[in-house]
């Protein structure tokens, strides 16, 4: 039998200046998507699915940090 692994993470609510300034209330963030980062890092999966909000927004700003945090073009810090 073969194994197939997906990882699935939900709710990213990214918002424009999270890495720099997180609005009252998304303050976690950061910390959150540190872990997520972490917990990724050396695995190796086949699919990592990706749903729910994706940014708080919805402005273009978010969609971009998002694109960059998926693509790891960039490194939440």
């Amino acid at each position: 039998m073969t194994s197939f692994t997906i990882a699935h993470i939900s709710d990213l609510h990214f918002s424009n200046g999270t890495a720099k300034d997180p609005p009252e209330g998304l303050s976690h963030s950061i910390s959150h998507l540190q872990q997520i980062q972490s917990r990724f890092q050396g695995r190796d999966f086949d699919r990592v699915i990706v749903s729910g909000d994706l940014t708080d927004h919805g402005d273009i700003e978010s969609f971009i940090r998002v694109k960059e945090w998926l693509h790891n073009d960039e490194v939440v810090s």
